[in-house]
């Protein structure tokens, strides 16, 4: 598969950059382990202009929906490992595919934990998800097992105990750390099971998740069939798969000069993997459109077309200042 960009994540600087790309008739692929990153973990953002106070899920989707609408393509799933290839573009390794891209916008935020169990990276994107609102339609009518007990996991079992037809909920301790709101709302769900003092040590299927091997503390043993599996067990900076390609910081954060370019030709960052102080979605926003817009300059003048000048409204050259 060929595309023109690869974005790396699914928050706010990578959805904002995917909807500028495609809005340019750049063939965009994104590829994030779940919808919003932290954004969409936040209750209630009320500073982002012109919307008002929104759930922070709802605004990503919003994000999501209009990117899509102008062409972009939205996968679950976890990149691990890029590579330059000798005729200047990139191979990304995700899922347990390939795709070459022409150039890549790096916007994956913190990155939701993994469990590195047997399975688990084999069946990212085939079941096994970091996100249950991303992939909500799928899971309509299935059996699935949500992992954590915190604020993450629970909201996940809420929202799915609405439409799947059974919730395995597996935590490693014997109480939640969810708010109590959350933990109410839990217990009115008839198609919720618990598996407490209990970890999922592996995921088993060959094209998709059929089943979860659940280990209690006892060290007694189950198997869960199931078709999907949404782990919600926090979030980490994973920026290791690109050392070799960027400069990092000693809080192992991306460099970036003013319009997100990187030390490596063709690839941009944005957002709360750079060095930026500002973690708003807002800032974030506007990273990833200036890293679009650096990544359009880059692969017109690379393929010798004219570059598009971009700006919002037009403004006479008698009026660009003002002398006072």
């Amino acid at each position: 598969m060929m595309v023109d960009v690869v974005v790396v994540g699914g928050g706010p600087a990578g959805l904002t950059a995917a909807l500028y790309t495609a809005r340019r008739s750049l063939r965009t692929l994104i590829i994030s382990k779940d919808l919003g990153g932290q954004a969409a973990t936040t209750s209630v953002i009320e500073n982002y202009p012109g919307v008002g106070a929104i759930d922070g899920l709802e605004l990503m989707k919003k994000f999501r929906d209009q990117a899509v609408q102008y062409g972009a393509e939205f996968v679950l799933g976890e990149v691990r490992g890029i590579r330059k290839l000798e005729n200047g573009n990139f191979a990304l390794t995700y899922n347990a595919k390939t795709v070459e891209a022409r150039a890549i916008i790096l916007a994956f935020g913190l990155t939701p934990r993994s469990l590195n169990v047997p399975g688990e990276a084999e069946l990212t994107g085939q079941g096994v998800i970091y996100s249950a609102a991303a992939g909500l339609d799928q899971l309509r009518n299935k059996a699935v097992v949500v992992i954590g007990g915190g604020n993450s996991a629970i909201e996940a079992v809420n929202i799915l105990a609405a439409v799947a037809k059974q919730v395995y909920l597996v935590h490693r301790r014997d109480r939640f750390r969810a708010e109590e709101i959350l933990l109410r709302k839990l217990e009115t769900h008839s198609n919720v099971t618990k598996c407490l003092n209990a970890q999922v040590t592996a995921v088993q299927g060959e094209s998709a998740v059929t089943e979860v091997t659940v280990e209690y503390s006892d060290k007694h043993t189950e198997q869960i069939k199931v078709e999907a599996v949404c782990i919600n067990i926090g979030f980490m900076s994973k920026t290791g798969f690109v050392e070799q390609l960027v400069d990092l910081s000693d809080k192992r954060e991306i460099i970036i000069q003013s319009d997100g370019s990187t030390k490596t030709v063709g690839i941009f960052a944005a957002g709360d993997i750079t060095t930026g102080r500002q973690k708003q979605v807002v800032v974030s926003a506007g990273e990833g459109c200036k890293a679009a817009l650096a990544c359009y300059t880059y692969l017109m003048t690379q393929a010798g077309k004219p570059v598009t000048i971009d700006q919002d409204w037009q403004v006479a050259a008698s009026e660009h200042f003002i002398r006072t």
